[in-house]
């Protein structure tokens, strides 16, 4: 079953967020930036859908051939998050995905939307200018969850 878990155990998505390449992800997952976690399962997490604030945005990770996700996340989008993103305006979000293998997943939430599909581009910074800087300490304070952080 689809639930959101509690920012205290965004830490149980670890070994899925160390797989992902993206850095936003992490940061939503670590505490370091404002987000939300929706898991397949709370008890064997597989897959996860994160919703990136500064992006607003998600992204979805963990196993593509989740069978919550594959069978319940469609409703789940309706009935509890579309709701919300409404109320706030948002009336189209980004949902990436590392690969193809996740499409089925994105055809069955889309159902007769019309969704369109783009490739994007991520620049890596050189890792000898970055260790030449001063580290930065960083701290997020976040209000719980809400999408409008």
């Amino acid at each position: 079953m689809i639930t959101e878990i509690n920012k205290q155990d965004f830490h149980k998505v670890k070994h899925l967020t160390d797989w992902c390449r993206n850095i936003e992800v992490k940061a939503v997952a670590s505490g370091l930036n404002p987000g939300r976690i929706y898991v397949d399962d709370v008890e064997n997490i597989t897959a996860a859908l994160i919703w990136i604030h500064g992006q607003s945005g998600f992204q979805l990770i963990g196993d593509s051939r989740s069978e919550p996700f594959l069978n319940e996340l469609k409703e789940y989008m309706r009935e509890r998050i579309e709701p919300e993103l409404l109320n706030l305006h948002i009336h189209a979000v980004e949902i990436g995905v590392v690969d193809e293998t996740w499409e089925d997943v994105l055809q069955h939430i889309s159902g007769k939307r019309d969704i369109s599909s783009d490739i994007q581009h991520v620049f890596k910074l050189n890792p000898n200018s970055i260790s030449q800087q001063v580290p930065i300490d960083i701290y997020a304070s976040q209000k719980k969850s809400e999408f409008s952080e």
